[in-house]
């Protein structure tokens, strides 16, 4: 069964802001590639979450040694493990962990949790500053376990982060929940500049854009914590 993420540690999780508001958050895998989907629930209305996890082009050498690091967590514990299981990343601060990070605690935790999970059943896993789920698909003598990111490589270009938020929310419309776009930047320059007039002038057009279009329900876009945008329902009458 899905797990409520509210009921677990995730709420430690800084990528996601405003956790509090949520009585649930369930994840519902990954869309649209490189995109993430969770569904909450806030004052008895459903909330769609869209997360996209992104890193510099010029930056993607660390998130390879991330990638080979947490691999060999998994290799390490599908070893041990009885059954067929997945394992999706939804958020890591490699960044700060890389000198210090564990793979054999990793892997241990990962055997310890996989004892306790039956067929169709989940889990959240978190070690340190990463957060994963998995997932037990069926019962076997041996071992396995399928490892899953979504992290999207941006180019250095000013709006490249502006164009990622623009596939999000177009991909959403439609949608007639409340939807909240985040985007996690695991990059050590962060390719959201506040203080970027090039940036702001970009971030007004995106906002105009899709203003003008009929929204209806709250449309907000978080990087990095910060909320960059939030669009109204258009009263069409």
């Amino acid at each position: 069964m899905p797990v409520n993420l509210i009921s677990t540690e995730f709420k430690s999780c800084s990528v996601f802001p405003g956790l509090a508001k949520y009585e649930s958050i369930y994840y519902k895998g990954v869309v649209s590639l490189h995109f993430q989907k969770f569904l909450g629930m806030a004052s008895g209305l459903e909330n769609i979450l869209i997360l996209s996890t992104v890193i510099r082009r010029d930056e993607v050498l660390m998130w390879e040694g991330t990638k080979d690091l947490l691999g060999r967590a998994i290799k390490d514990a599908a070893a041990r493990a009885r059954g067929i299981y997945t394992f999706e990343l939804l958020a890591f601060n490699a960044l700060n962990e890389l000198n210090t990070f564990n793979y054999k605690e990793l892997a241990q935790v990962l055997v310890n949790s996989s004892l306790r999970l039956h067929p169709g059943c989940e889990m959240l896993i978190r070690y340190s500053s990463m957060y994963g789920i998995l997932r037990k698909m069926v019962d076997e003598p041996w071992g396995k376990i399928n490892f899953t990111t979504a992290v999207e490589i941006l180019s250095e270009e000013t709006g490249s982060i502006y164009a990622l938020i623009g596939r999000a929310l177009r991909m959403i419309e439609g949608t007639n929940l409340p939807v909240a776009v985040i985007i996690n930047d695991l990059s050590a320059v962060p390719l959201y500049n506040p203080h970027s007039d090039e940036q702001l002038a970009i971030l007004n057009k995106l906002i105009a854009k899709h203003q003008k279009k009929t929204v209806i329900a709250p449309r907000e876009c978080w990087v990095e914590g910060i909320r960059i945008m939030g669009l109204q329902p258009i009263d069409i009458n």
